[in-house]
């Protein structure tokens, strides 16, 4: 296990595009933290400039305390996985495997243990002999994950990984790695651009915008609470709505707040007209035109029709109210005072 540390890290490319701006982050001893943020937000930039693929051009890196700004990539103690899984099609999967653990001149009869067992661990014993080729999508990242835990690395860098497999098989992967990670201990570091992945795997979430780190917290601390008007539509499927509460701030609530009947307790209530309606299963996703634009609410019922005008509850404690610039109010009074003017305008 290993922790990492951005010591106000920058990088920029062809001496003007500032891709990272004064980058500090710690990702915690053996936790499994997920990058995520929209395209071009830097978080690849950033798993890239662990793994000493990319070059710092401010700033230091620290693994576990050592400084590793300008040390070689092979001398990191680290496992890359990429989105395209980089695994070579000549070889074998057990070819593929070993490849890395020869180059290391690691024994013959410890080789063969190792292949054996991390084979076992991603269920690809009967494809040891089989090309690539031969294998689904799947199988070929699971190759990729066994050349990584071969090397028995301290840290796990995964870039996208995911993202050229079919729903099914993503479902399916993400659970595995969730499992692999409990089985290894190792610190892993996960980018990706979906959200729900990042939900549903991270221990920790680094929400990335602009080069820069906008939150971190575990997925239910940056869903229930978060810090800015992007963290709140970016984190939730869908997004938090938010709108323009006069000229000075922001309201937002949540698309399951919203109710179709009165809740206990204080409430404010607005007019709507369904526009469309999605059947997720358990789940029916909506939206309705309110007097603030487009809504998306999300409701175990699914009789409401397109068309349809219906009142929408939202609870006074599911509401979060933003200043102009986007920033969470922080000030408790402030906020109070917001919620009775949002209360008074639908009286």
């Amino acid at each position: 296990m290993a922790r990492i540390e951005f010591h106000n890290v920058t990088k920029v490319y062809d001496g003007k595009n500032r891709v990272i701006e004064k980058l500090n982050l710690k990702v915690e001893e053996g936790s499994f933290t997920v990058l995520v943020g929209p395209s071009g937000c830097g978080k690849t930039t950033a798993l890239r400039m662990i793994a000493g693929l990319e070059s710092v051009t401010e700033g230091r890196i620290f693994i576990d305390g050592a400084d590793v700004t300008d040390r070689e990539p092979g001398k990191r103690d680290i496992a890359f996985v990429f989105q395209n899984y980089a695994i070579y099609p000549h070889m074998t999967v057990r070819q593929n495997i070993e490849f890395g653990l020869e180059n290391a001149r690691v024994p013959g009869a410890e080789r063969e243990e190792i292949v054996g067992s991390v084979l076992e661990m991603v269920g690809l014993q009967e494809y040891a002999n089989s090309l690539p080729s031969k294998l689904s999508g799947g199988q070929r990242q699971r190759v990729a994950l066994a050349r990584a835990v071969s090397k028995k690395p301290r840290v796990f860098l995964m870039d996208e990984p995911l993202s050229n497999l079919d729903a099914k098989l993503r479902n399916q992967m993400r659970t595995e790695l969730i499992e692999l990670h409990q089985k290894l201990g190792s610190t892993f570091v996960f980018v990706t651009h979906d959200q729900i992945e990042a939900m549903t795997m991270g221990q920790q979430l680094v929400i990335m915008d602009g080069g820069k780190v906008l939150q971190k917290g575990t997925p239910r601390e940056v869903y229930a609470s978060p810090n800015c008007v992007f963290t709140a539509q970016f984190i939730g499927d869908p997004g938090m709505n938010v709108h323009p509460l006069g000229d000075e701030a922001m309201f937002g609530f949540r698309p399951r707040a919203a109710r179709f009947s009165a809740p206990e307790g204080g409430f404010v209530r607005m007019g709507g007209r369904a526009v469309t309606r999605e059947i997720l299963g358990a789940d029916t996703l909506y939206c309705f035109k309110t007097p603030y634009g487009r809504d998306m609410v999300k409701s175990e019922l699914d009789d409401v029709a397109p068309g349809d005008e219906v009142q929408l509850y939202i609870p006074v404690g599911a509401f979060a109210f933003f200043e102009k610039d986007g920033r969470r109010v922080a000030d408790p009074e402030r906020e109070r005072t917001l919620m009775e003017r949002l209360r008074s305008r639908h009286e």
